[in-house]
């Protein structure tokens, strides 16, 4: 569980599907996501996951991963998020990483400095009823996702779904996910 947490730290992620210059960019599934929007606004696993610790009342300070997914998610989470950039894409499956020592110790430096923060760092709320959005890469995804009874087809590809808080809204996406996998 996550009771008794004072703050997230979201190490070693990755930016969301369709980032220019990002290292294995991709949203839950590559074979399967193209694009999730949360509320209309295209997203990625550290904004879902923000959003997430948000309604339980925790803030993410800290994230590592390469240079896009901490500049994307400094942009959605908020400024005082700190990062640690560990590597550089050269292209989707290429990158210029630093010396696992020299990311080793940018982490440890700030996480230390995240967790100083703390007292002034605030959860990421945004506004209820939540809405995902889901636009697969075939409609036979898509016919399979929307068999559940809250789940509304939008197009060929697309499905949503609603939860009257995050962690309902978050459950319904991550079952069509899983339906939509078979």
């Amino acid at each position: 569980g996550v009771e008794g947490c004072d703050g997230a730290l979201f190490v070693g992620y990755h930016a969301k599907i369709g980032t220019l210059h990002a290292v294995l960019d991709h949203t839950y599934y590559s074979s399967m996501v193209n694009c999730v929007r949360l509320n209309g606004t295209e997203v990625g696993e550290p904004e879902i996951n923000a959003v997430l610790a948000g309604h339980f009342n925790i803030p993410v300070v800290f994230l590592s991963g390469d240079e896009a997914v901490c500049h994307d998610a400094k942009s959605f989470i908020g400024e005082y998020l700190e990062t640690a950039i560990v590597k550089k894409a050269v292209g989707r499956t290429a990158a210029d990483c630093l010396h696992p020592e020299k990311s080793h110790q940018l982490i440890k430096e700030g996480v230390k400095k995240s967790i100083s923060c703390l007292p002034s760092a605030k959860p990421l709320y945004i506004n209820l009823p939540v809405t995902f959005e889901i636009e697969f890469f075939t409609t036979q995804m898509a016919d399979r996702a929307s068999i559940y009874p809250f789940a509304e087809r939008v197009n060929g590809r697309t499905v949503k779904v609603q939860g009257k808080t995050v962690l309902e809204g978050y459950q319904a996406f991550m079952s069509i996910l899983g339906l939509a996998r078979i």
